[in-house]
């Protein structure tokens, strides 16, 4: 059945052959050597023939559309181009070679006839080409089952059999696809050596049997069955498939000894189509095999067909385990008769882009309990992640949002929960990762007394912070980086208490630059206020209002009015929640935390808030890994931290 990881991944097998088997009204196409896999192409109803064990008429085997012959292909190893042709060359010259033959049907004394089997060869291109070239053009045996073949200037070739009759016969090639030797291959004909009469004997085929069901499928949609080979099962030309018939059974026939698998194809009035293989689990969707004797036949279990489900979500974490393919994520199937996890695909996660999530998409997947894991594949900056277990049902779309922990800085002598709360402070606060020093220091301050809120209040008042909010200011407000003189002026303002972070960005807002960059007019002016602070837009009565009161108070004071807004203050203390404490705040706690920001300011303010959350066990900030649905996916906060801490703040938190 199909697969997929950010785009889907089909795998599907074909009789032997490679998908390049696929039928061509003319011309001729390299083949490929011989594969397991590969795209299941046709089969024909199944022939007849007298007084021969398997020859009388199958019944229920419906001929599918486009199940003739399979011929042409790709170019086999070593083989460099592909080459097309209708007829075979150099046949009308003195030094043609020639090739006959006698065919027989089941048994030596039971003679093919011009309705039973058609012929095709394959020609070895040697020299530069080095492939194996399918020609289109056809010979039938006589009434005697007797048949010569004119085969130009080839030297070394390989004899395609189709067997198109009534009765149940086996289609079969006469060598094996591999690249020409001088010892030749098993079943090839070396035509500079003298050849005179071919005999062959296509066997009775064998025949699967089994019935199939359907749940959730739209109204008129048809379903096939097709045989699948195993690997070492000969390969023949024609593909076993079926319609699987009113009462729900099928019959694929001529079908030469060998292991099988059987694919049902389900295909809706609108060509949508999707495959599953009977008996498949979601731990085992390739389902189960059988193995068919020479002319018997085999009976697979009842199966019922429903719809694919599919699991698809983002990975949050910091741009650096994006880079180089750093995570890589699987999904992972129950299997009960075991009580083991099964991978069921695996593959790189895909970039959004200008985000710091990656996403994932599974599809095709049956019912069943699934969970999925996420490998971080560079340093240690980020531990693995594995989600809590959940359900899927048939048809069911899963969404889940996960994020991937970063591990603490150890250092010796500090306890693992505190080293995550420092190393918390550090990403949080300063962009970045302790060293172990800092860790040891701080660790020590902890130790003998200090309180946490007390520690994040250090890093709230450092010029590193202070730095970095400088200029986020000029990035978030103005869109452009600071000029060395202006970050001077304010870091000195903010050492001499006489300025905060907020006053630089009410200050930024409020400036002729940010007025001229949103259009120059009070109107446009106020307009991205209300984009900018309350993230969304507003009245043209509203604007006009602002506008005016701008002219009257000035536009500092109409930036305060917006900055002190019980709206804007919910926003920011919303996001200080998500970013914090892993969760939106509850109505009681909004209040509390907007009186807060107005008499502390929202430095002060994630600084306290930083420390609750810090204080706070790791699944109370587990939102980030929540399943849709259901269950939680991992104890890591949507920041990142093993036992505490969150990415970089919110640029206007």
């Amino acid at each position: 059945m199909k697969r997929a990881v950010s785009v889907v991944v089909a795998a599907l097998m074909v009789f032997g052959l490679t998908s390049a088997f696929a039928p061509a009204a003319m011309g001729a196409d390299a083949v490929p050597a011989p594969s397991a896999s590969g795209s299941p192409l046709g089969a024909d109803t199944v022939p007849t023939t007298d007084a021969l064990p398997g020859a009388d008429a199958v019944p229920g085997a419906d001929a599918v559309p486009g199940a003739d012959a399979l011929p042409g292909g790709d170019a086999v190893p070593g083989a460099d181009a592909v080459t097309s042709a209708d007829a075979i060359p150099g046949t009308d010259a003195a030094t043609s070679r020639s090739l006959k033959g006698h065919i027989d049907l089941g048994a030596a004394g039971h003679p093919a006839t011009a309705g039973d089997v058609t012929i095709t060869l394959f020609g070895w291109i040697g020299a530069d080409q080095n492939e194996w070239i399918h020609y289109t053009q056809e010979w039938h045996p006589d009434a005697a089952g007797d048949f010569t073949l004119a085969l130009g200037q080839f030297d070394y070739v390989i004899l395609q059999y189709d067997y198109t009759g009534t009765g149940n016969f086996a289609s079969a090639y006469s060598g094996e696809f591999l690249p020409w030797t001088p010892g030749g291959n098993p079943g090839g004909y070396h035509l500079t050596k003298p050849v005179t009469t071919v005999q062959t004997v296509l066997a009775v085929g064998g025949s699967i049997t089994g019935t199939v069901l359907s749940t959730g499928l739209a109204a008129g949609t048809v379903l096939t069955a097709s045989a699948l080979p195993s690997e070492g099962t000969p390969r023949t030309p024609r593909f076993s498939r079926a319609v699987v018939q009113s009462d729900h059974s099928y019959l694929l026939t001529g079908l030469p000894a060998g292991t099988y698998s059987v694919e049902i194809t389900s295909t809706s009035p609108n060509r949508a189509s999707f495959d599953q293989s009977v008996g498949g689990t979601a731990a085992h969707p390739e389902g189960v095999s059988k193995t068919l004797a020479a002319g018997g036949q085999v009976a697979f279990p009842p199966y019922t067909m429903t719809l694919e489900g599919q699991v698809s979500g983002h990975v949050d974490c910091g741009l650096d385990c994006l880079e180089d393919k750093r995570s890589a994520v699987s999904l992972q199937a129950f299997d009960p008769p075991t009580s083991t996890w099964l991978t069921q695909a695996a593959g790189p996660l895909l970039t959004i882009t200008g985000s710091e999530k990656i996403t994932f998409t599974f599809t095709g997947l049956l019912p069943g309990t699934y969970r999925v894991a996420v490998d971080y594949l560079g340093d240690n900056n980020y531990g693995d992640l594995v989600t809590e277990p959940f359900d899927l049902r048939a048809g069911d779309s899963k969404q889940l949002s996960l994020a991937l922990v970063r591990n603490a800085i150890p250092a010796p002598g500090v306890p693992s929960s505190v080293s995550s709360f420092i190393t918390a402070l550090y990403v949080d606060f300063l962009n970045r990762r302790p060293s172990s020093g800092e860790v040891a220091f701080w660790g020590a301050q902890l130790a003998n007394g200090a309180p946490r809120s007390a520690v994040a209040a250090g890093f709230v008042n450092s010029d590193e912070y202070r730095m970095i909010r400088i200029d986020a200011a000029y990035t978030t407000v103005l869109k452009r980086t600071s000029d060395p003189g202006g970050r001077v002026t304010w870091l000195t303002e903010m050492q001499a208490g006489r300025i905060t972070t907020d006053d630089i960005e009410r200050t930024f807002y409020a400036s002729d630059e940010y007025f001229l960059q949103q259009g120059g007019t009070r109107t446009s002016w106020a307009a991205g206020l209300y984009k900018a602070l309350l993230g969304r837009t507003g009245g043209s009565a509203e604007y006009a209002f602002w506008a005016e009161l701008a002219a009257q108070h000035g536009r500092p004071w109409v930036v305060s009015q917006f900055w002190d807004s019980t709206e804007t203050i919910s926003s920011r203390v919303s996001a200080m929640y998500m970013s914090y404490l892993g969760r939106q705040p509850d109505t009681g706690g909004l209040a509390t935390w907007v009186g807060v920001a107005l008499a502390l300011g929202a430095d002060q303010q994630r600084r306290v808030l930083r420390a609750v959350g810090a204080a706070l066990p790791a699944v109370a900030r587990a939102h980030a890994s929540r399943v849709s649905g259901g269950a939680a996916a991992s104890e890591a906060g949507s920041c990142r931290f093993v036992g505490s801490g969150c990415s970089e703040p919110d640029e206007h938190l």
